[in-house]
């Protein structure tokens, strides 16, 4: 390729980057105009987004997160300037193919907190969607995921936060006209999934899974674990269950199996599930390459 290419193609590449962001400005004008519409309002007027001087890929944008609450709900007694409610997200993300997600953030209570979200905090409410190691992926049917803290540790990292109900769409299929529908509407539906978190036993019996040929549902947890354990798990290493496929994975037992799980939109995944007399744990194997037997 010579010179004169690498120019055009440079130049091409930049104005692509300036016309999409163009795009995502008009985009986030009407999400809030609509908003007030549909009965929410911004809890800060400005987006959320990370950005860094010493790392290139925080030269540009690649994650926009704005946050609404719902406009009828109570404000909190505290004064900072929040409601005492969940906090709806919508991101628009272009770290893989262009998508939205939207998502309802579950909180004990929001009277802790000092003061609304700054622009830079970001991190805040974009880790729990996507930190595999402290957070676990459960899916509810139709689109829709919930993702709840492996621990106290990582729930009072985020503001205590309970769980995440979120869904993914194209964010390509988005326009101003149906925002209200394709949005809202499904932001509002996400608030009527009540959250399960209640006690602590609720922390790892999310979900449903259904329980071999007696077609019995059962309770799911989730665990992630690492290749060597998985090869363990496949030469026979499974001393700690009832069941030989389930020993060597605390807290299960019953039976087992390989398969891959759709998540919600999300690309498939390789996994063996562990299915138990009270408790059933998917275990999530996420290696480039799919295991078996």
């Amino acid at each position: 390729m010579n010179s004169v290419s690498i120019r055009e193609n440079i130049k091409n590449a930049f104005e692509v980057v300036r016309k999409t962001y163009e795009s995502v400005d008009k985009l986030l004008a009407e999400l809030d105009r609509q908003a007030v519409e549909c009965g929410f309002v911004p809890v800060t007027p400005q987006f959320l987004r990370w950005k860094s001087d010493r790392e290139y890929q925080g030269w540009f944008i690649q994650s926009f997160i704005k946050l609404y609450q719902r406009d009828s709900a109570p404000l909190c007694q505290s004064g900072n300037g929040l409601k005492n409610d969940p906090i709806y997200a919508v991101e628009i993300s272009f770290e893989e193919e262009p998508r939205m997600t939207l998502c309802k953030y579950v909180y004990s209570t929001l009277e802790h907190w000092d003061k609304p979200p700054s622009v830079s905090e970001h991190w805040f409410f974009y880790w729990p969607l996507y930190d595999g190691d402290n957070f676990s992926d459960y899916e509810l049917g139709n689109g829709i995921g919930r993702t709840v803290p492996n621990n106290e540790k990582a729930s009072e990292k985020y503001g205590k936060i309970q769980e995440v109900i979120w869904k993914e769409i194209d964010l390509l299929s988005i326009t101003s006209t149906n925002i209200r529908d394709m949005v809202f509407r499904e932001l509002k539906r996400l608030g009527r999934i009540n959250s399960n978190w209640g006690n602590k036993s609720n922390l790892w019996t999310q979900g449903e899974a259904v329980h071999g040929d007696q077609n019995r549902k059962i309770p799911v947890r989730v665990a992630r674990f690492q290749a060597q354990e998985l090869e363990k798990w496949r030469n026979g290493e499974r001393e700690n269950g009832k069941d030989f496929y389930c020993r060597k994975l605390p807290g299960t037992k019953g039976f087992g199996y390989l398969g891959v799980l759709k998540q919600a939109g999300r690309a498939s995944l390789p996994f063996h599930i562990a299915f138990g007399e009270d408790v059933a744990s998917p275990v999530f194997y996420r290696e480039s390459q799919r295991a078996s037997y």
